[in-house]
């Protein structure tokens, strides 16, 4: 079992176990994919708000070159 976070309380983290468990394996699935695609969501605003020249396929080849070191090429 992983260690509580040290802002959170042991109450708190119990409920958060105990939500976990209801949600059963596939709700689990489905609420990683939902935070990954919320940060990956987070991470392009941001991009194009420091980057006011950029589209959102600039800033989607930035991110998988970060992440995965893979260079995408640019849409014609």
């Amino acid at each position: 079992m992983i260690a509580p976070p040290r802002d959170t309380s042991p109450a708190a983290w119990a409920v958060y176990l105990a939500t976990l468990a209801r949600m059963g394996p596939e709700g689990r699935l489905q609420a990683a994919i939902d935070l990954s695609e919320s940060i990956r969501s987070i991470q392009i605003d941001g991009l194009l708000a420091r980057n006011p020249g950029w589209d959102k396929a600039d800033a989607v080849r930035y991110l998988v070159r970060k992440q995965f070191g893979i260079e995408l090429p640019r849409s014609r």
